[in-house]
């Protein structure tokens, strides 16, 4: 996702420019996602390297709507969400 991406960018540019008092870079990354983009395997795997890199400013809204592409979830996706996230948290 590309969320993701800018907030590599935030942390690279934050590390480069600021110095003790003057905090040039200093934001958050914010997106809005649904089930439809957390279907997609890319956006596992930029959470993974989200995680792994500690972006801690960067902030995703999930948003259970039950829509996909295809039409409602149940055609096509049936991961629990809330399971998932928990069986991530009891990993570290």
């Amino acid at each position: 996702m590309n969320s993701v991406g800018m907030a590599i960018a935030e942390d690279h540019l934050a590390s480069r420019f600021n110095r003790e008092g003057y905090d040039i870079i200093n934001h958050y990354t914010y997106a809005i996602c649904s089930d439809g983009d957390l279907m997609e395997g890319a956006s596992n795997e930029a959470a993974s390297i989200a995680g792994h890199l500690k972006l801690g400013k960067l902030i995703w809204f999930y948003d259970d709507n039950h829509i996909t592409i295809e039409g409602n979830t149940k055609i096509a996706y049936s991961d629990n969400v809330l399971e998932r996230r928990n069986k991530n948290e009891g990993s570290e």
